[in-house]
């Protein structure tokens, strides 16, 4: 079976071209499997740790808790960490809203941190300048799919006994002087939503190499239950003349993985890394000719970072403003109408950064965050071959003809407009 052929399990006709993510009838057997075992709930569970190990395996180490989705990730992070209401929590300007929601949801104040405007990462000389002695930890995102450089990451954050979260929900296999995202800092956070390079429709896990973490997470996603992997029965007792019996001990929720999507994905692991190379091969010809594209900027890896491209993201340099004489509001859209006219979609995916949002705005603090280099540099971008579908989801030569019809229209429209 082809990567976008439907799989030819029964009740699987419906599967289109292009759907993502790409399922096999091993994917279809687990799920029945897991269904026909009648355990669909709880803690434990044999489809579970299978889910777990082989994440663990793909990782080279670390110890995996599965969560029901990759924002429930970062809660249970902030959580196992000791975050506490009114600790303040430092994220970048730019990521999707459920970075700066995790810490809110426990009580946490999330501060905003300015980006880099060329990784669109969060800047390492701006978080050191908003380090303060209120600052109980960092959230730092490799977002759309390029890993942060978590070196002076870790040292700024370390400097100041200060720990650190990696929000890799768009970045699965991401590397970073050849180690993987995820296990760069204190805890790591994937997520598992549909349009991820690593899917189960929604759900989540996060991965530590600190055991005592990961027993810490796992309780937390019970309720605060003490909560071994293997599955378990629940004793009684007695203390102080009362009876006790699943006691909660800290707190905690219901963030565990539907059983049923650890079956969906437990088997996709082995697929992924040639869905990437994939991917880079066909992005490569785009970034080594992005200088002879006019006005073309895009995210360039350095030798010692790896892209795996979950989100395509392309801008304007401010430089046609003056060249053609229109505002770059004019210019981002009269260029998304002629890609979209060639078949090429695109979309904002989220806008503006967060301190402008209207949740977030009370966080904001006193700074113009209209003059700073993260609204500068979504303001002439967007992002490429996403929503309808994303790119990993095709064959790689049509990931190839794509990239390659994206310079042509982008060249043929600024030719025009001239």
């Amino acid at each position: 079976m082809t990567a976008n052929q439907s799989s030819s399990t029964p009740g699987t006709a419906n599967q289109t071209l292009n759907a993502w993510p790409l399922l096999t009838s091993e994917n279809f057997k687990d799920v029945i499997t897991c269904m026909s075992s009648g355990e669909l709930s709880g803690s434990g569970l044999a489809v579970i740790n299978a889910f777990e190990r082989r994440a663990e395996n793909w990782f080279g180490g670390g110890h995996v808790v599965s969560t029901s989705s990759g924002t429930d990730a970062l809660t249970v992070a902030l959580l196992a960490l000791g975050i506490r209401p009114h600790d303040v929590v430092l994220v970048p300007s730019y990521t999707w809203g459920a970075t700066a929601m995790a810490p809110l949801l426990i009580g946490a104040t999330p501060r905003f941190v300015d980006i880099d405007r060329n990784s669109y990462n969060i800047d390492p000389e701006a978080l050191t300048k908003a380090m303060a002695p209120d600052v109980k930890a960092v959230i730092a995102v490799h977002i759309h799919g390029m890993s942060c450089d978590m070196d002076p990451i870790m040292d700024i954050a370390r400097s100041r006994g200060v720990p650190v979260i990696e929000d890799c929900a768009q970045a699965h296999g991401a590397l970073y002087k050849n180690r993987q995202v995820g296990l760069l800092s204190d805890m790591g956070c994937f997520s598992m939503q549909k349009s991820k390079h690593f899917s189960a429709g929604d759900g989540g896990f996060l991965v530590t190499r600190d055991p005592v973490l990961a027993q810490q997470a796992r309780n937390i996603c019970n309720f605060g239950l003490p909560t071994p992997k293997q599955n378990y029965r629940f004793e009684e007792g007695q203390r102080d003349g009362y009876a006790v019996y699943r006691e909660c001990e800290q707190i905690g929720g219901m963030y565990r993985l539907n059983p049923l999507s650890a079956a969906l994905v437990k088997d996709q692991l082995e697929h992924l890394q040639p869905r990437i190379e994939s991917l880079q091969a066909a992005m490569a010809p785009l970034l080594a000719t992005a200088a002879q594209i006019p006005f073309l900027q895009i995210t360039q890896p350095a030798p010692h970072q790896t892209h795996v491209w979950h989100k395509i993201r392309v801008g304007i340099g401010y430089e046609a403003v003056d060249h053609y004489g229109m505002p770059m509001a004019d210019l981002r859209q009269g260029l998304r109408n002629s890609l979209a006219k060639s078949g090429i979609a695109s979309t904002l995916w989220t806008a503006p950064i967060l301190p402008l949002q209207k949740v977030f705005r009370p966080y904001a603090g006193t700074f113009d965050w209209t003059k700073s280099a993260g609204h500068l540099a979504i303001e002439n971008s967007f992002i490429v071959f996403d929503e309808k579908y994303p790119l990993i989801a095709q064959e790689p030569a049509t990931m190839a003809s794509l990239v390659s019809k994206l310079r042509q229209v982008w060249t043929d429209h600024f030719s025009a407009l001239a």
